[in-house]
């Protein structure tokens, strides 16, 4: 117990009060703050205080955000790889920020060793922002499973399709194309629109009565084991409706098909526009 004392000339008695020094948030609320700085840049300082550090990297996000959507970034590779390294930067900078930030004089800075462990986690947080930022602004990442495409996608290759494309566009002749149909995803090829006539003579297509120059196609086989790829119609398009082959000719499942036929409009859902990812040398190429 504190020691009872009396002041000079008085008969009063005072208590010495022992004043602690204020506490400064712990450490565990330090590590909350850089993992929502990782989500959200600038959260974190302003969950600790640092108003104004908080406040700019808020800004920033801000207009991250609308790099991202309005103003679409995406829709060059260019702005792809901006956007990636932008996002990387900003959350790992603002969680590492808040993971070592000063809490006051009296408080200790967190061990920079636990930076080992917040990397990796600003690096998910980032990668989980950006998948959401992407779907918001219109577009997704695809990854191709089958040949069907080749020469111009195979087996592997990731690529960014811009999903809100046809709601302004209509498709055209050699436009490259996602559908959605059965719920799976397909790309293929327009090669018809309505009210052209098309015809396939031996793996020869002929177009409105002229043989069609398609430098993309890819052969792998004298011929197909499947008749209806070498040979077919002549079929003309309905209006609104489109006829579509794959690259790969002698393997692709698609319009030449009875069971596949024409597609309608509503189910042509994307516009693939180049690849990210690849095993060969192709990253950064457009699609056309």
């Amino acid at each position: 117990m504190p020691e009872v004392t009396a002041l000079p000339g008085s008969g009063e008695a005072v208590i010495p009060v022992r004043i602690e020094p204020p506490r400064s948030p712990g450490k565990y609320r330090q590590f909350l703050a850089a993992l929502i700085s990782g989500i959200v840049p600038g959260s974190g300082q302003l969950m600790l205080g640092a108003k104004p550090k908080g406040i700019l990297l808020l800004a920033l996000f801000g207009l991250f955000i609308l790099a991202m959507w309005p103003l679409r970034l995406l829709q060059t590779y260019a702005g792809y790889v901006c956007s990636v390294i932008i996002l990387l930067v900003l959350t790992l900078y603002a969680a590492l920020n808040a993971l070592l930030q000063s809490l006051g004089p009296t408080s200790h800075r967190t061990s920079r060793w636990w930076v080992l462990v917040f990397v990796p986690i600003g690096i998910l947080c980032c990668s989980l922002d950006y998948k959401l930022l992407t779907r918001a602004s219109g577009f997704r990442a695809f990854t191709i499973p089958s040949a069907s495409m080749e020469r111009t996608l195979v087996v592997g290759d990731s690529i960014v399709s811009d999903m809100r494309y046809y709601r302004s566009h209509d498709p055209s002749r050699g436009d490259l194309v996602i559908i959605y149909r059965g719920k799976t995803y397909w790309i293929k090829r327009i090669v018809a629109i309505g009210g052209d006539i098309i015809q396939g003579f031996e793996g020869v297509i002929i177009l409105n009565g002229k043989v069609l120059t398609e430098p993309y196609v890819e052969h792998i086989q004298v011929r197909s084991q499947l008749p209806e790829l070498n040979t077919f119609g002549p079929v003309k398009i309905p209006a609104g409706e489109y006829f579509v082959m794959g690259d790969n000719r002698d393997v692709s499942y698609d319009s030449r098909s009875h069971d596949f036929g024409l597609l309608q409009a509503d189910i042509i859902v994307g516009k693939p526009l180049y690849i990210i990812r690849s095993s060969a040398a192709r990253i950064g190429t457009s699609l056309h």
